[in-house]
């Protein structure tokens, strides 16, 4: 599977594991060999954002040793980026939050399609080539108010919460970016449509501002990557200093 392509955004360089070059490289292949659409594999359906591989094969593949794939993978799955299902002869690799990474691809594919299709079909009449010619350009106009009209969009008392406790934290003032708000906007919304709360994620990034925590949360995209990390040390803190409170 060659064709198409992947959406990495430059938020990616903000990633735990990035000054690993070795789990870059496979974290990578892993999300260039994902499904973009279902397919059906023996009888299985292979989903957006799952393939079938080995450990063999994606040594052979990314040219990492056997031994490191196992750490690694072990790594990713540590951090909650991939979820993996093995038999005796193949394994399926998930990567979780797939359409949160990879959203709005299969439309932008969709409409290269549709103009590949366009080309192959030239032959027909000049006034039908018009009408999509127009009707394309009508979407992406529509496509660029509505994100106008998201950027313009008001920071309600939760985000800046959010955001104040990670200014506060790196001494940095992201709201002068509509740009960086946007995605902050989305990403956080994409977690609560998972059903995560706005006071989990308000209390997991006001312990983090007030705490020591191995990742850096500064976006969007880092805090629906480590979130579930980061609950945890929460969580696992407030344990340690109840214990602590009933030694007295």
């Amino acid at each position: 599977m060659t064709d198409g392509w992947i959406k990495l955004h430059r938020q990616f360089s903000g990633w735990g594991w990035y000054t690993d070059s070795k789990t870059v490289h496979l974290f990578i292949h892993i999300l260039l060999k994902c499904n973009h659409a279902p397919r059906e594999w023996r009888g299985v359906t292979i989903m957006p954002g799952q393939f079938v591989t080995s450990r063999d094969k994606l040594s052979v593949e990314t040219g990492i040793s056997l031994q490191s794939i196992r750490t690694i993978l072990k790594r990713l799955k540590s951090t909650n980026e991939i979820t993996s299902k093995s038999t005796n002869s193949f394994t399926i690799i998930t990567v979780c939050n797939w359409q949160l990474y990879q959203s709005g691809a299969s439309d932008i594919n969709q409409q290269t399609n549709q103009q590949t299709n366009k080309r192959l079909t030239s032959d027909q009449p000049a006034i039908n080539q018009r009408l999509t010619t127009n009707k394309n350009d009508k979407n992406i106009e529509n496509d660029k108010k509505e994100k106008e009209e998201r950027e313009r969009a008001p920071v309600d008392n939760f985000l800046t919460k959010c955001i104040e406790c990670m200014e506060r934290k790196h001494s940095i003032n992201h709201r002068q970016s509509h740009q960086w708000l946007t995605y902050f906007r989305n990403d956080v919304n994409a977690m609560k449509a998972q059903g995560i709360s706005e006071s989990r994620i308000l209390a997991a990034l006001q312990w983090y501002e007030s705490n020591e925590f191995f990742y850096t949360i500064d976006s969007g995209r880092s805090l629906v990557t480590h979130f579930a990390a980061l609950e945890k040390a929460s969580a696992n803190q407030s344990q340690i200093t109840n214990h602590e409170g009933y030694g007295l």
